[in-house]
This record gives C-alpha cells, sequence and structure tokens, in this order.
C-alpha cells in the first residue's frame, strides 16, 4: 500500500508537470504569435506616407537611372505612383527605328502619357527592422494606334530573387523591383486582347524612394 500510495504520488507530480508545461508552451506560443502580428503591424504603420526618390530601368545590355520619381502608401497597402514614365515601356520593343523599319507599337508608346501607378503589397517577411516586399503592380495606361485609343496591360514576372522589393525600418526607405515582360492591348469596346508580338524584350524597373 505504502508502495501504491508514493507511485500514487509520482503520477499526480507528472501530470501536474506536463499540465503546467502545456500551459508555459501555450503561453509562450500565443505571445510569439501577438509579438510577430504586433512587429508587422507597427512595420506596415511605419510604411504609410508619402516618398521621393529615383527610378531608373534596363533593358537587353542598357540600364538609365537618376529619374526623379514619389508615391504614396495607404492604409490598404497599396502604393501610389502619380506619375510613371509609360513611354519608357518602349524600349522592349526592338523594332525601334534603329535599322529602318520602326514598329507602330514602338511610335505609339513613345507618345504614351505619365500616369498614375499602382503597385499592391500583398505580403511581407520581417526580418529585424527590416520587410521583404511581395508586390503586384497593375499597369494599365492608354496609347492611341492609327487614330484609334487603346487601354494598354502590362504583366509582370514573378519569379524575382527574395529581397529585390523591400522596406528597411531605420531610414524609411522603400525599393520596388519588377520587370513588365507582356504587354496585351485592350479594345473595351469590343472586349477583345491582343498580345503585342512586337514587346519582345522585358524592361525592368529599379525604384528607391525616402519617406519624406
Amino acid at each position: 500500500r505504502s508502495s501504491d500510495l508514493e507511485m500514487k504520488k509520482i503520477m499526480n507530480a507528472a501530470a501536474t508537470a506536463i499540465c503546467l508545461f502545456a500551459m508555459a508552451w501555450t503561453a509562450v506560443s500565443c505571445s510569439s504569435d501577438d509579438n510577430h502580428q504586433n512587429s508587422a503591424d507597427q512595420m506596415l504603420k511605419n510604411m504609410l506616407g508619402s516618398y521621393e526618390g529615383t527610378l531608373g530601368f534596363s533593358y537587353s545590355t542598357s540600364t538609365v537611372s537618376g529619374w526623379t520619381t514619389s508615391w504614396k502608401v495607404d492604409e490598404m497597402r497599396i502604393i501610389t505612383i502619380d506619375k510613371f514614365p509609360y513611354r519608357t515601356l518602349a524600349n522592349g520593343v526592338s523594332k525601334d527605328g534603329s535599322t529602318g523599319t520602326e514598329s507602330p507599337l514602338h511610335a505609339a508608346l513613345l507618345k504614351a502619357q505619365d500616369a498614375p501607378l499602382k503597385v499592391v503589397i500583398k505580403g511581407f517577411g520581417l526580418s529585424d527592422s527590416n520587410a521583404s516586399l511581395t508586390i503586384i503592380p497593375q499597369i494599365k495606361f492608354n496609347v492611341t494606334i492609327d487614330g484609334d485609343t487603346y487601354e494598354m496591360k502590362g504583366y509582370i514576372t514573378d519569379n524575382k530573387p527574395m529581397f529585390s522589393s523591400r522596406y528597411t525600418m531605420s531610414n524609411s526607405e522603400m525599393v520596388l523591383e519588377f520587370t513588365v515582360e507582356k504587354l496585351v492591348k485592350v479594345n473595351n469596346a469590343h472586349g477583345t486582347s491582343e498580345v503585342q508580338k512586337d514587346f519582345d524584350r522585358p524592361v525592368t524597373y529599379y525604384l528607391k524612394a525616402n519617406k519624406k
């Protein structure tokens, strides 16, 4: 009986220890989740505001840099670049007239007006004071070809390396990078769309700015 009593005490003590451990683990786990969420909320809150910086782009073997740019980040995780130079997409057309033949698409893109570009922040990964950004640019602008106006849509590559777009909390710097690999001409009046085969070389954009 004495041994049974001792065994019962040991079992009770073990059960109590397991319960305490489970409670402690749950508390730590919940605390970790809460801390991560708080960090994410704080990072997003710190991103909000107006930015000023530079824009560059590259195509084929050429790189152009030093253009000025600005944008805003709102509570909906949307980056709005008020004046994006859509005419730079003309560099994605190899039939640019340098060999005597110019594509109608190239000529039309050169005349494209600066217009807003919205970039959606779909998610971000936290690392110390940095956040790697997953972005989706909504590239839409108007062009005129042979007297008719069309909507042009750009589609980006989705295999950019990690940290190619990022936000650094210490200096409120945001870097955006994306590559336009395809243009589609949309005729909204007739509900048709057509991939532009003359857009035959991707154009990659690099934007860097700091919050004002």
